[in-house]
């Protein structure tokens, strides 16, 4: 397998890294409740994160350039479902906001739906506007690349959810009386910020393609496990 030093360090131990802690963190809360609805959404926000990225070890070590095409819907469907999770934290604050009886299941279901047919465009554009992941006819893979309209597509889309979300946990913040819960719900707001700068940057990331960016990137972006404690730290004792 030929793949740089720059690739290792981000696809096997960073990622690998936030895999292993995403899928202990999603394991912690969907064990203190496995019945509770709202603990299974929340839960799955940080599975599917994992899950996704688990995606990349199967794509990465591909170095047939024939397969090209399946290493890049492989990279499409990583960025699909992490993005894809964005709904799923974004209705477990609409249910802390208004509860369960009002954002009820049904409500659930056509948020994520609605979702994952605005993220199935991805699949869909075409080059040089879309994603792709070369692999060089010696077995070379290089980082993916991501065009123009793949990334406008998609920054619209996390900007979209972004301000909705931060918009939420203003209100749900000045909802709360209890000072405890307000600092702790200011956690959890500091964590999805650290989660946030990760999406943008990947997409800043695979749109300039610069391989001292990405490393720069590739070691600040560690910082989505602190943001993940913060989350959990947050709410994710109490629910």
């Amino acid at each position: 397998m030929v793949m740089s030093l720059t690739r290792i360090l981000q696809v096997y131990i960073i990622q690998g890294a936030v895999c292993l802690f995403f899928f202990f963190i999603g394991y912690k809360i969907i064990k203190r409740n496995r019945k509770k609805r709202l603990n299974q959404i929340f839960a799955l926000y940080f599975l599917i994160v994992a899950a996704s990225l688990v995606v990349n070890f199967f794509y990465a070590p591909i170095e047939d350039p024939n397969l090209q095409w399946l290493a890049t819907i492989l990279n499409i469907f990583t960025i699909y479902f992490i993005v894809l999770s964005m709904a799923f934290l974004l209705i477990f604050i609409m249910i802390v906001n208004k509860s369960e009886k009002i954002i009820n299941t049904r409500k659930q279901i056509l948020i994520i739906i609605i979702y994952a047919a605005i993220l199935s465009v991805l699949f869909f554009i075409p080059e040089p506007y879309g994603a792709k992941v070369e692999i060089l006819p010696d077995g070379t893979q290089l980082a993916p690349v991501w065009g123009l309209g793949f990334i406008i597509y998609l920054l619209i889309i996390i900007g979209i959810t972004i301000g909705i979300t931060y918009r939420l946990c203003v209100v749900v913040f000045f909802k709360f009386e209890d000072k405890s819960l307000q600092k702790k719900w200011r956690f959890f707001t500091l964590g999805m910020c650290f989660f946030w700068y990760v999406a943008i940057g990947t997409c800043i990331n695979n749109f300039l393609d610069n391989e001292t960016f990405r490393l720069i990137f590739g070691l600040t972006g560690i910082v989505i496990v602190v943001g993940a404690y913060l989350v959990y730290y947050g709410v994710g004792k109490q629910v």
